[in-house]
């Protein structure tokens, strides 16, 4: 399966306020955009923009990705993702070690928390991949108390519908 990047290099510029110049520069801003198109990916629909590499019929036009001709077999990747991906890189970009506080002297700055978490989602992005990934239709209810039923009470009749206890029986 062949994956089209959601985010481009320019798009992170834009976000992150500068111009990559240097070639490592580059590659990371493009290892970041990877590594955050990869866990939205997990978090919501791992085919976003995914193609699958197989051999065509006639009623298929492939699609070129990356050099590689592929059937369109994938999702298209909502607007949604793409924010969340570019603002995950960006976040990398900015804060790559991930501090939340720096001192030189007796001057200070701090990040939020939920600004130096990097590449890692915030709990609002995933609801959002989630929800685009429409995941979020079915939950999982935990319960607290173990209710305990006996079978007599609550099925006073046996296989052959005779009343296996009443009211006196207790």
């Amino acid at each position: 399966m062949i994956c089209e990047p959601i985010g481009t290099v320019p798009e992170l510029e834009a976000r992150v306020g500068r111009t990559f110049i240097t070639d490592e520069d580059k590659a990371m801003a493009g290892a970041a955009l990877e590594d955050a198109a990869a866990i939205a990916r997990t978090y919501g629909n791992p085919y976003w923009g995914c193609h699958s590499v197989s051999t065509f019929s006639t009623e298929s036009e492939p699609v070129v990705v990356n050099g590689v001709a592929a059937r369109a077999t994938g999702m298209a990747v909502p607007p949604g993702v793409k924010a969340v991906v570019l603002a995950m890189a960006a976040r990398a970009i900015r804060n790559p070690d991930g501090f939340v506080s720096e001192t030189a002297g007796e001057y200070t700055y701090r990040l939020g928390e939920n600004r130096a978490i990097g590449l890692e989602p915030s709990q609002g992005e995933i609801q959002m991949l989630e929800k685009l990934a429409q995941k979020d239709k079915i939950r999982t209810v935990e319960f607290k108390r173990n209710v305990i039923i006996s079978r007599r009470r609550e099925n006073p009749y046996d296989e052959n519908g005779d009343v296996i206890w009443d009211e006196s029986s207790g």
